[in-house]
């Protein structure tokens, strides 16, 4: 006896397609997390810093440079600098140390070139470790002829071998980031317009480096956009940006007079989550009402890790007004760029493959709100002690 072909029905076919998006969008997230690409903590600087620290009386340096950089070698060939090798080779590399820095540093302040004097080596804390990667770095500090005179502009060159090198300079009530140039040259003017130019470059950066800014600013933007790319929805972008930038230039200017003050480990935690909520109201149809609440709230706890991060930097000026103002700038130049980017893509996406559109969508979402709960966990497990602190 011959059985028919069981046919499904809609709604399973509908099941089936949620089912098949939702196991996409987490092998997405998988993959994402797996090539590590983005880093748990947002606001964690892994670059190699030199601090410049200048005065008339006085001019000192402190660097961390690469031992192998500084004539450290592993003879034990076992991957690490052994504190017994760091020792051993102590001496040599002092006595080499003042001509490996005149080789690789070269400091001009206001046009006059100061050469280094002094220099010494600040040996690593052994006591916690067996050995200290060979690729790791050294404290190196130093100092140079004094200035004479306040900095008015400073060329740093530093050609230590280095992925990423970030320079700050203090001089007075004032310090200033800056990178290195191809020349690795890194160039420094104190004044009303060099903070100005200083923050607003650092506004940029933290959207495009940060990437759960980054990524909430995609999902709020998907959300907008998922219906239709129209006037009326950049106008609502428009607006959405503007609640948003609302929101984090007060918690930002609070955080930077230290009126308001939350850890790290509270606010990084928060601004993950605020990724999956976002993404959330965007597949649930939120009300177009609602997305200000969202972006208004957001923006709140966003700026507070602005703040952070300035702090952890160091940046400061007497230029209060200009620095608050230059760096929201900044932050709002850079979110247009990207709600503008997302906007044109789902342009394309939906001219070039508009049968597909709304689930490739639907997926990016997915994965993205997966991610941002998996920061969520792993920040709020690294943050218990620091939570427990602060509400105790």
């Amino acid at each position: 006896m011959s059985h028919p072909l069981r046919t499904t029905t809609p709604s399973e076919t509908t099941g089936m397609k949620v089912v098949l998006l939702g196991l996409l969008s987490c092998a997405i997230s998988a993959l994402i997390i797996l090539g590590n690409p983005l880093p748990v903590w947002a606001h964690a600087y892994s670059t190699e810093t030199v601090v410049i620290k200048a005065s008339p009386e006085k001019l000192m340096g402190e660097a961390e440079i690469a031992f192998t950089a500084l004539g450290f070698t592993d003879d034990n060939d076992s991957g690490a600098l052994e504190e017994n090798e760091f020792y051993q080779q102590l001496s040599r590399v002092n006595g080499d140390l003042l001509e490996s820095l005149h080789q690789n540093t070269r400091i001009e302040c206001n046009g006059e070139v100061l050469p280094i004097t002094t220099a010494w080596i600040n040996p690593p804390d052994f006591s916690s470790q067996q050995g200290v990667s060979a690729t790791s770095t050294v404290a190196v500090a130093f100092l140079t002829t004094p200035p004479g005179e306040s900095v008015r502009s400073a060329q740093i060159r530093w050609a230590f071998p280095s992925l990423d090198t970030q320079l700050i300079f203090q001089s007075g009530e004032t310090t200033l980031v800056s990178g290195l140039n191809d020349e690795s040259v890194a160039v420094f003017e104190f004044g009303f317009w060099a903070s100005v130019n200083t923050f607003l470059l650092q506004g940029i950066d933290h959207i495009a480096y940060g990437a759960d800014h980054l990524l909430f600013l995609v999902v709020l933007a998907l959300g907008l956009f998922k219906v239709a790319v129209n006037k009326r929805n950049w106008l609502r972008a428009v607006k959405l940006i503007a609640a948003f930038t609302l929101g984090h230039a007060l918690s930002f200017t609070l955080a930077y007079f230290q009126v308001l003050s939350v850890p790290s480990g509270i606010v990084e935690p928060v601004i993950a989550l605020s990724i999956t909520v976002t993404a959330f109201a965007a597949l649930t149809r939120v009300e177009w009402e609602k997305y200000w609440i969202i972006a208004t709230a957001v923006g709140l706890v966003h700026g507070l890790g602005f703040a952070s991060s300035l702090a952890q930097l160091g940046l400061a000026t007497s230029e209060h007004a200009a620095a608050i103002i230059s760096f929201n700038l900044g932050v709002d130049f850079a979110q247009v760029i990207v709600v503008s980017v997302v906007g044109l893509c789902l342009v394309l996406l939906r001219k070039t493959l508009p049968q597909w559109s709304s689930k490739i969508t639907t997926v990016v979402l997915i994965a993205i709100g997966i991610l941002g709960l998996i920061w969520t966990i792993l920040r709020i497990t690294e943050s218990v002690v620091p939570i427990v602190e602060f509400l105790t």
